[in-house]
């Protein structure tokens, strides 16, 4: 770091007997590093003020020198010292790094767990404390006490500045409501029973019983001697499940068929405030991509987000499809739809295709195992 600050230059010597120099250099106390004997000559890196030196004090030493290469910082500045536009905006870079510097960045949320960090956050906006505002107008002893009480969720909060970034750290209140709230389980579906697995309560069905929607599978009061006590019911009731899906598909669908073209537009948003870096509307037929990605200097997070739509271009055309080329697609997208919805181990009991003159039609009636179990809460009337 000393030789760059100081800069230092990468010499040649050459002559009769190269190897002189280094005693020279030896004699009068002059370092050298990075020494290396090449085929009649020695190259090796020097101090640039001693460097003049050593032009002086060579004399008759019958060696030759030559600079291959100046390096380090007085180097750099000394090649651009005329150039006022690069020193200016240096200047400026710098002046208005340290004003921003006095401005919130980020707001890190610590803690929270049941509590979305964009609530947190509009608390904190509520009290002054958002992206862009001055950190020396943040009184973090009254903002965390005005957070607490316009928060019924959180128990403790501390704000904290660091840099650039505000740090809200929280505590969230526990819940309220006890774990021994008395409940029953209803179904949530039609369903035959298949596996019964009670955890607390009373079960009211056995396996292989026929249920609806709504019924009474485990209930929240059980009898002890001659009075009922009121639990929590828990438990795991597998039904299987009669559902009906009917996917239709036309003969002649419009396809999409992408080019090579994509385009991408940019927006800028600083301190609240959006600036588009591009031209033009975007015209045509295409697909977008959306993302927004914040900008980090040294990992630390500037208040500077970049936001990025891509434009993916195509063509679109009519295709003609077989009855049998339908009957593939239709299967696919049933295969989707069990997958999207989560249905497990699907029995399909019957598979009837319809067809017109514009669509084949295929109505599939399956049989699937879910946990039907939804709890209720239970109301209690006392009468006098």
């Amino acid at each position: 770091m000393y030789r760059t600050i100081f800069s230092y230059v990468i010499i040649k010597v050459y002559g009769d007997f190269p190897e002189r120099i280094l005693n020279l250099c030896a004699k009068n106390q002059i370092s050298t590093w990075n020494v290396h004997r090449q085929k009649g000559y020695i190259e090796l890196c020097i101090m640039m003020k001693d460097f003049k030196r050593l032009r002086q004090i060579r004399g008759k030493s019958g060696v030759r020198i030559k600079i291959i290469k100046k390096c380090g910082f007085r180097i750099i500045v000394s090649k651009y010292k005329l150039r006022m536009g690069m020193v200016i905006g240096i200047v400026l870079f710098l002046a208005i790094l340290k004003l921003l510097s006095g401005f919130v960045w980020d707001i890190e949320i610590v803690g929270a767990k049941n509590t979305s960090k964009e609530e947190i956050i509009g608390l904190c906006k509520g009290q002054g404390i958002y992206i862009g505002q001055y950190i020396k107008n943040i009184n973090t002893v009254i903002s965390k006490d005005k957070i607490l009480l316009d928060s019924d969720k959180l128990a403790w909060a501390a704000v904290n500045v660091e840099g650039t970034k505000i740090t809200v750290n929280v505590t969230e209140v526990k819940s309220q409501i006890p774990e021994f709230s008395p409940s029953n389980i209803i179904a949530t579906d039609d369903a035959v029973i298949k596996n019964i697995k009670v955890l607390s309560g009373n079960s009211q069905i056995k396996i292989g019983d026929a249920v609806q929607k709504g019924d009474l599978l485990i209930s929240g009061t059980v009898d002890i001697g001659d009075r009922v006590n009121f639990i929590k019911s828990s438990g795991e009731i597998l039904g299987e499940i009669e559902t009906k899906i009917v996917i239709s598909k036309p003969y002649i669908q419009e396809m999409k068929k992408y080019t090579s073209e994509n385009k991408q537009k940019f927006v800028l948003e600083f301190f609240g405030f959006k600036l588009p870096i591009f031209l033009g509307e975007t015209k045509g037929n295409f697909t977008e991509n959306y993302s927004k990605q914040q900008l980090q200097f040294l990992k630390h997070k500037m208040p500077i987000i970049l936001h990025k739509k891509q434009y993916d271009f195509f063509t679109t055309y009519n295709a003609q499809f077989k009855k049998s080329e339908l009957i593939n697609q239709i299967e696919i997208e049933f295969e989707k739809e069990v997958k999207r919805k989560k249905l497990e181990n699907v029995t399909v009991i019957s598979r009837e295709i319809y067809q017109d003159d514009t669509s084949v039609t295929v109505e599939y009636i399956i049989k699937h195992i879910k946990n039907i179990c939804r709890e209720e809460n239970l109301i209690i009337t006392t009468l006098n």
